[in-house]
C-alpha cells in the first residue's frame, strides 16, 4: 500500500528464521521508496507476531496497522505460543506495538489466526476477521480501538 508520505509499505511472510523464530520464518514489514530503495522496518520475532500475510492499512494517526496469522503471547490451547496471531501497530520509522494477542482465554470468543487485513471505520476503530473460533470452526469478526493496550 502507498503511504501518505509517498512510499510503499508491505509485509513478507518469510524471513529466514530471523530473531530465532523456531521452525518457520517470521516475516517482516518493509518500505520501498518510489525510486526503489528497500528498507526492512521490522522483523517479527514470534512473540510479537509471526507470519504477517495481509495488507497494511494506514490509520488516520499516520501509523500502519496489520495482523499476523501466528505468534503472540497466548497458545490457543495447543501448547504452542506461535499459534494464535496478533494485531499490531507500526510507526513509519519501524517501532512496533502489539495491540492484541488472540486467544487470551482459551476457549474464548475472540477467535484466532486473523485471515485478512484491517479496515478503519469512520468511528476510528479497526475491524477484521479471524479464520477460526474457539472450536476451530467458523471464524470471528472483531473490532479494536487504535489505543488498545
Amino acid at each position: 500500500m502507498q503511504g501518505a508520505d509517498g512510499n510503499f509499505y508491505g509485509t513478507t511472510t518469510d524471513y529466514a528464521f530471523a530473531n530465532g523464530c523456531p521452525g518457520s520464518p517470521c516475516g517482516t514489514v518493509f518500505k520501498i521508496t518510489p525510486t526503489g530503495t528497500l528498507t526492512t522496518l521490522y522483523a517479527f520475532p514470534g512473540t510479537s507476531g509471526y507470519g504477517p500475510n495481509a495488507v497494511l492499512v494506514q490509520g488516520t494517526d499516520g501509523n500502519f496497522y496489520g495482523t499476523t496469522a501466528l505468534g503472540g503471547s497466548f497458545n490457543c490451547g495447543n501448547g504452542s505460543p506461535l499459534s494464535c496471531g496478533t494485531i499490531f501497530k507500526i510507526t513509519p520509522q519501524g517501532r512496533v506495538t502489539t495491540l492484541y494477542s488472540f486467544c487470551e482465554q482459551f476457549p474464548g470468543p475472540d477467535g484466532h489466526n486473523p485471515t485478512g487485513g484491517l479496515v478503519q471505520g469512520s468511528d476510528g476503530n479497526f475491524y477484521g476477521t479471524t479464520g477460526f473460533n474457539e472450536n476451530f470452526e467458523l471464524g470471528t469478526v472483531f473490532k479494536i480501538t487504535p489505543l488498545a493496550r
